[in-house]
């Protein structure tokens, strides 16, 4: 076997020939890079080798040729968003809906960035699942519009989380809103000369208390 033809490489559904070997002599297929697959599969002729290579021996026969494959397997997983709305507002106002933006990348996928979407969720509807990301992406979650929430909590805390393959659950961003509601009062004095003889009123106003762009 040529010295060049010895390291080489392949695509998916690629194969490489390999002729002239003469019989009785001993091969080893070695895959040196599995572009970061989380396993392979080998085989032999079609038998699965339990082992980090494919050893043969070149046997005479009619049809000689001996069939080394490598299958790779990349994982996938899911990211789970999902919504908690908390404090004396909540159930008069913490209705949502709440937006996010997700950007997932994988540093050696190409293009890197493998998810770059939004998700929205109600209170009534509180989980989002995005499915499909390959594992081992970093995806960062981020509330884009909180419904006019008091103040926001993420667990984790940044919202980046790492994607897991296979059975394992899916990766968790847990966002919490607080919504507070508060009291108005409006207090009427008269101060002058002519207090309190001629300040007696009535004295007229009006209130107007605005959320979210709407009148409250």
């Amino acid at each position: 076997m040529p010295e060049g033809d010895r390291a080489f490489t392949l695509t998916a559904g690629q194969t490489k020939t390999f002729t002239g070997i003469p019989t009785g002599a001993t091969c080893v297929v070695t895959e040196t890079d599995a572009a970061h697959a989380a396993s392979t599969e080998i085989s032999v002729n079609g038998e699965p080798v339990d082992a980090d290579d494919a050893r043969f021996t070149i046997v005479k026969g009619e049809t000689p040729a001996i069939a080394a494959a490598f299958r790779n397997v990349y994982q996938a997983g899911a990211l789970e968003i999902t919504k908690a709305v908390t404090g004396t507002g909540a159930q008069q106002w913490g209705a949502g809906p709440f937006t996010f933006a997700v950007v997932c990348t994988l540093p050696f996928a190409q293009p890197t960035t493998v998810y770059d979407g939004s998700v929205r969720v109600t209170r009534d509807d509180p989980v989002a699942t995005i499915e499909n990301l390959p594992a081992g992406a970093e995806c960062a979650v981020r509330e884009t519009d909180d419904a006019g929430a008091t103040q926001t909590r993420m667990d984790p805390e940044d919202g980046v989380v790492t994607i897991a393959g296979g059975d394992t659950a899916a990766a968790s961003v847990t966002v919490s809103n607080d919504f507070r509601t508060g009291a108005l009062q409006v207090l009427k004095e008269v101060t002058g000369p002519g207090a309190p003889a001629f300040s007696d009123g009535p004295f007229v106003f009006d209130a107007v208390c605005t959320y979210e762009s709407k009148t409250v």
